[in-house]
């Protein structure tokens, strides 16, 4: 029998650690924040368990990445799928047989390889944020990087929308034609009725909802790679990022794309949670 494996599939910026952590308040679930990342920043392109987790310890003294870096270190030749799937059999020898791993290493290559490569029995939760929210977490995202000196091509607002456009679909096909279970939901839907979505990605996964899971601060999640948020008290909370509210940078795009507004309006609002916003 396969180990389920609950993914979530997104764009950066959508609140994908946000919906790790929240699922990580579930006794029968564990989010593991980006796995991907976490097997693949090393300098030699290897992993890194360096960082904070967000249990509050280093990876190096977490319970959960302690023992994923001990057993991924004994097998120095193993394959990156081979490195997933030590990550999922320690998470069933630190927490049992009966606790769900949660991935939200979000992109598609990462969907692609857990589905063909690794053998687990995938369920995937398909993430969006709103086209205009996005655009202006990824711009200021950009002008934070490089004012902090990293590489980071600046996205103008068209190419921001084209690209959530662009990535959503595709995810939105490979989800369609592997036949993988898959519930949707928008960012807007989880931050602003979360309770009734919560409760439907517990149904989804066969899962009773536990009231746990809308306060943050009981996550049992480790994130060692995600959003900024996790190591941020002032944000262990459900709360909405509102500031596409106060800007107008989105106003341009939305006109000249109505096609990609159709596709926003009936993927990030798919389960009836509606908002004025939404038209």
């Amino acid at each position: 029998m396969m180990q389920p494996v609950v993914f979530i599939a997104s764009l950066g910026h959508s609140g994908s650690t946000l919906l790790d952590l929240v699922l990580g308040g579930h006794p029968r679930l564990v989010g593991l924040g980006e796995v991907a990342a976490v097997l693949t920043s090393g300098d030699d392109g290897g992993p890194s368990f360096a960082g904070a987790c967000s249990c509050g310890e280093d990876g190096p003294s977490c319970p959960l990445w302690s023992e994923v870096a001990r057993r991924v270190h004994a097998e120095p030749d193993a394959s990156l799928a081979r490195r997933y799937q030590i990550v999922f059999e320690t998470v069933t020898a630190v927490f049992g047989p009966d606790v769900m791993p949660v991935d939200s290493s979000k992109y598609l290559p990462w969907l692609r390889l857990l589905h063909e490569d690794v053998g687990v029995d995938l369920r995937a939760l398909f993430l969006l944020k709103d086209v205009r929210n996005f655009m202006v977490s990824e711009v200021e995202a950009g002008s934070r990087k490089r004012g902090q000196g990293q590489r980071r091509r600046q996205m103008s607002a068209l190419g921001a929308f084209a690209y959530w456009h662009r990535h959503n679909r595709a995810v939105e096909q490979f989800l369609r034609e592997c036949g993988l279970p898959t519930f949707q939901l928008g960012y807007e839907e989880l931050c602003l009725a979360a309770e009734p979505i919560v409760r439907e990605i517990c149904s989804f996964l066969g899962l009773t909802f536990e009231p746990t899971m809308l306060e943050l601060r009981s996550s049992r999640s480790h994130v060692l790679r995600g959003n900024r948020m996790r190591r941020q008290p002032e944000k262990a909370a459900l709360t909405y990022d509102h500031r596409w509210f106060m800007r107008r940078d989105w106003l341009l795009p939305s006109l000249l794309c109505p096609g990609i507004m159709r596709f926003n309006r009936d993927h990030v609002y798919a389960n009836g949670i509606d908002a004025a916003w939404s038209r």
